[in-house]
């Protein structure tokens, strides 16, 4: 219902398309199969929703934090069934996330460019001691921690939105080495998906620092002497 207003949600910010499908990002096609996974979950097609998250970690593996709310959802929303119909349902439907994953990797997998890439980020991750990184990201880790015991004890259909509002935004705080403004584009994706006033909190804050972000990066842009 709120396209218009979505859409200058995300005009908002120039950097958004500008470093996003110009420059060759994939933020902005990553989080639209995202929000297309969560409406299709919103009205009970979970086949599409898992088949639609799994192309967008297949974009990108920032989404794949999802995954595992998602199981969750699964298993909780068939509460009055059988453990072992349960069980085989939400096994069903990791199968199609992971399915839709590793098809998008098959053109990949018959070059270097999947395993040389991996390498290559595997080598710069070794410069810096295992137990550096970890207390690095330790913020992240409990944030996402956190959200997931607290989305254990929701029952709101549309809780993992907001479990993934607050778990990228601190992704992005404590994982990403930049700040760049288009990686807002994460939790601003499912913020815009609640439009009551803790929606417009989030939008409003998130659509704020990505101006700030936008004229930060203008002025001082990242790997300029």
């Amino acid at each position: 219902r709120h396209r218009t207003l979505t859409f200058v949600a995300i005009a908002f910010n120039p950097l958004f398309i500008i470093e996003g499908p110009v420059s060759g990002h994939n933020d902005l096609i990553m989080m639209a199969m995202l929000a297309a996974a969560a409406h299709a979950l919103a009205i009970h097609r979970q086949r599409l929703g898992f088949l639609l998250v799994g192309l967008s970690v297949a974009v990108k593996l920032v989404t794949a934090l999802a995954i595992p709310w998602l199981l969750i959802r699964a298993w909780q929303d068939r509460r009055n069934s059988p453990a072992r119909s349960r069980a085989m349902a939400v096994v069903g439907l990791g199968t199609i996330a992971l399915g839709s994953l590793l098809a998008c990797y098959i053109p990949f997998l018959q070059t270097d460019s999947l395993l040389g890439g991996l390498g290559d980020h595997l080598a710069r991750q070794a410069r810096k001691p295992l137990a550096d990184a970890l207390i690095e990201k330790t913020p992240f880790l409990l944030c996402f921690a956190a959200a997931t015991w607290w989305l254990i004890r929701q029952r709101r259909p549309g809780a993992w939105h907001d479990a993934w509002v607050g778990t990228s935004l601190c992704l992005i705080l404590f994982g990403a080495g930049i700040w760049f403004p288009w990686y807002l584009t994460w939790p601003l994706a499912l913020s815009l998906t609640r439009w009551d006033r803790p929606g417009w909190i989030a939008s409003a804050v998130l659509l704020s620092l990505s101006a700030f972000l936008m004229l930060l990066y203008g002025f001082f842009p990242p790997g300029a002497r």
